[in-house]
């Protein structure tokens, strides 16, 4: 019982490592990698303390390495749009959004402000409501989606609401990801708001992560 209980014990931390590095490595990417051969250890914590994430990284442990693999392997693409990014990261830092969330993006449209599907469109794969609800308009002639400048203001109310309301920089992440309804079933099923209880729980949606 006692091995079986440590093999649990294991898999869950592995399994946690994962999930962990799959969140992060969106947002940490280059803000800790630089562009050298490794990951800048305190600028890695301060992330972490930035998004109000009370978790440790151990220097060489096995996520500090992931991480540190899966920030070589965007570099490149990252070359690629850089310019778009710095124009979004100032105009976020303008605003005092946390510099980490200029790399979502990255992930939901590769920086291509002009891409569009029949729900969501822009670098920030806004769907139409959403978008109206934060003050774009979006018509036939006329879809703020697709400007940079614009969607990223709208970005900036809809994270601006979400941290006023939840108080953390991570639960304003997630609300995006996920929907504020599905946040808050979340939270009340597990009692708790904690970046690690969360992201653990086998209901938290696959396209936040």
């Amino acid at each position: 019982m006692v091995h079986k209980h440590l093999s649990t014990k294991v898999f869950k931390r592995e399994k946690y490592t994962m999930k962990l590095l799959h969140f992060l490595g969106l947002i940490l990417f280059l803000s800790t990698f630089g562009f050298g051969n490794q990951i800048d250890l305190e600028k890695l914590q301060n992330s972490f303390s930035l998004l109000n994430i009370d978790e440790k990284i151990e220097p060489n442990g096995k996520l500090y390495k992931v991480l540190q693999e899966n920030s070589y392997n965007k570099l490149k693409r990252y070359h690629e749009v850089k310019e778009i990014h710095k124009e979004l990261l100032e105009q976020l830092d303008n605003s005092n959004i946390p510099p980490f969330f200029s790399y979502i993006p990255f992930h939901e449209s590769g920086f291509n402000p002009k891409i569009k599907t029949k729900t969501v469109a822009g670098l920030w794969q806004l769907s139409a409501q959403t978008a109206k609800n934060f003050g774009l308009n979006v018509s036939k002639k006329n879809d703020e989606r697709l400007d940079s400048h614009k969607s990223t203001e709208a970005i900036i109310k809809i994270l601006k609401h979400y941290y006023k309301k939840y108080k953390k920089w991570y639960l304003a992440d997630f609300a995006y990801g996920m929907g504020e309804g599905t946040l808050e079933r979340l939270i009340k099923r597990n009692g708790s708001d904690r970046f690690s209880v969360l992201f653990l729980d086998p209901k938290f949606p696959k396209g936040t992560k």
